[in-house]
């Protein structure tokens, strides 16, 4: 071998030893977050549950006083804002103790009241981004977390019949009806959509400005392959599936506080969860075709819902509706990376501004 073979030899070598020092160094990079992110999970997990246990009526709750878990429990989700009358409390809905959650900017005119509604697994806290967008634009905020979801109560990401999402949001209006807090706007995503389409065929008339979905549920993905699954599981008694942590956004910092990070965490699906979605997907059929405006918001990579169908059916039961898509989004478009949750959100406060014409 002459000099120059050996020039080579040592650049290929010197190249494949810094690979696997930098693979090494990433490796150990994403094993110590992962390592932090647990111990904060652990650390916050008897917190949360604190707060859960000790909410109190929401008409007896004050703005910004908190006990010290609550004020925990603001600060890990980005809820503590100095700039905001902000309270937490819970109301009594069918046997369940729902959570709510009221937000509103200080000093400065309101422009209305949105209810936010968050989808499967998640809850008020992990939608901080919009609410923070919605307090922003001057809006009043009111939040609840879902039966089974978050601070409320309920058997852990179940329920026996998909109405009950419905029943508990048509609560939370009494509620706030009773207290001259009404929304005008609903802003939902995911299985809150489907509380809300299913509000939306129960009700004859809609006291609302402006409805906006993100990724309706009407079908989850692989629609009929998992109802073989799930009839072929029941068989043999099983009674939930493992959660497998799909890439629900392209947000790796996002997937991973959701594995391995996220104090309220759901790790099986129970079947009777599936079982009331496969009963509720039959009843949407029935629905009669409603000619009021919403605004949907698809992502085109989502792997969570069959988003192509939902579209496809909910411009049959919505033709006058509003139908956006992100391409290469994903189902938490809510949580996605900024370049995909920047379009989302664009096309809220557009929908917002257009209210004010």
């Amino acid at each position: 071998m002459d000099y120059m073979d050996y020039k080579r030899l040592f650049l290929r070598k010197g190249l494949i030893i810094t690979f696997l020092l930098a693979t090494f160094s990433l490796y150990s990079k994403d094993k110590t977050e992962i390592s932090a992110l647990k111990r904060q999970k652990e650390r916050m997990k008897p917190i949360i549950q604190q707060v859960k246990e000790n909410l109190r009526p929401i008409e007896d709750a004050e703005f910004n006083k908190f006990s010290e878990e609550e004020e925990k429990y603001e600060e890990f989700y980005g809820l503590n804002n100095k700039n905001v009358l902000h309270k937490m409390g819970r109301i009594d809905s069918g046997g369940y103790r729902i959570a709510v959650q009221i937000f509103a900017p200080m000093q400065t005119e309101i422009k209305g009241t949105v209810l936010a509604m968050h989808g499967y697994m998640e809850h008020t806290g992990t939608n901080s981004d919009l609410l923070k967008l919605l307090l922003e634009e001057d809006y009043r905020v009111i939040a609840y977390d879902m039966p089974g979801h978050g601070l409320s109560g309920g058997t852990p990401a179940s329920i026996k019949d998909f109405k009950e999402y419905s029943s508990v949001m048509r609560n939370i209006l009494v509620f706030a009806k009773k207290n001259y807090i009404l929304p005008d706007i609903i802003i939902a995503h995911s299985t809150g959509c489907s509380a809300v389409l299913q509000f939306i065929a129960e009700e004859k008339t809609l006291d609302l400005s402006k409805i906006i979905l993100i990724a309706p549920l009407v079908r989850s993905t692989h629609w009929k392959l998992s109802k073989v699954v799930y009839y072929s599981s029941k068989l043999i008694l099983w009674k939930s599936a493992p959660r497998l942590f799909p890439k629900v956004s392209n947000d790796i910092e996002f997937l991973n506080f959701l594995k391995y990070g996220e104090p309220i965490q759901y790790k099986k699906i129970p079947y009777q969860w599936l079982n009331a979605l496969y009963k509720w997907e039959k009843i949407t059929h029935l629905w009669k075709t409603k000619k009021i405006d919403v605004t949907m918001i698809f992502a085109t990579a989502d792997t969570t819902t069959d988003w192509k169908y939902n579209m496809q059916f909910l411009k049959k039961k919505f033709p006058k509706s509003n139908f956006s898509e992100i391409p290469n989004g994903r189902h938490a478009l809510l949580n996605d990376s900024y370049k995909y949750r920047k379009q989302v959100f664009q096309i809220i406060e557009k929908t917002l501004n257009n209210l004010k014409k």
